[in-house]
């Protein structure tokens, strides 16, 4: 036996052997440093998220004159869901893949046709936006729970969905105030 074909020169038998005999510290430190990164990564988002909930959604639409201390206890409620979501999530019995695949088709089911449509169709109004990407998101979650949606990558139908609700809750918003003009439109 030579070369790969050892069972001495598998992938697993070397990664150990660096990282357990050869070179431990460098190993620690490495996983350290990844370990860092994704507490850091986790720590921005939940921090742009339950701002966004509390003052773009929460404070500037719904309840304006809300007061600090209620804007504050909106945004732990929002972190303490949030984190809930997260414990329920990771229980799921999938690979690191396909949580990371299931959450960009989360992202591009809800941003994608809000954002294609705001900038080449004027007719796209705010409603609409708001329709299209609360179907996208639950779309993605509810076919990637389905026994049959598991052959179909849950961003086309959840893209699709949410790309035909955006137009349908536009076409019907008579009152709905149009997205900004991106393209020179006025």
């Amino acid at each position: 036996m030579t070369g790969s074909s050892h069972p001495y020169w598998s992938g697993e038998h070397f990664r150990h052997v660096v990282l357990h005999h050869a070179l431990p510290g460098l190993g620690y430190r490495v996983h350290g440093g990844l370990e860092d990164y994704v507490r850091r990564a986790a720590d921005s988002q939940l921090l742009v998220t339950t701002s966004s909930v509390s003052e773009d959604i929460y404070h500037a639409s719904l309840h304006p004159d809300a007061e600090q201390k209620h804007l504050v206890f909106v945004s732990r409620l929002v972190a303490f869901i949030i984190g809930l979501l997260a414990i329920a999530l990771s229980q799921l019995p999938r690979s690191i893949f396909d949580k990371v695949l299931f959450a960009w088709g989360g992202l591009g089911a809800a941003f994608g046709p809000a954002l294609v449509l705001t900038l080449w169709w004027p007719k796209t109004t705010r409603n609409g936006v708001l329709a299209g990407m609360l179907t996208g998101f639950f779309t993605v979650i509810i076919w990637d729970n389905i026994p049959w949606g598991g052959h179909l990558y849950s961003l086309v139908p959840g893209f699709l969905a949410a790309l035909v609700v955006t137009v349908l809750v536009s076409l019907m918003d008579r009152g709905g105030e149009a997205a900004p003009a991106t393209s020179g439109e006025e």
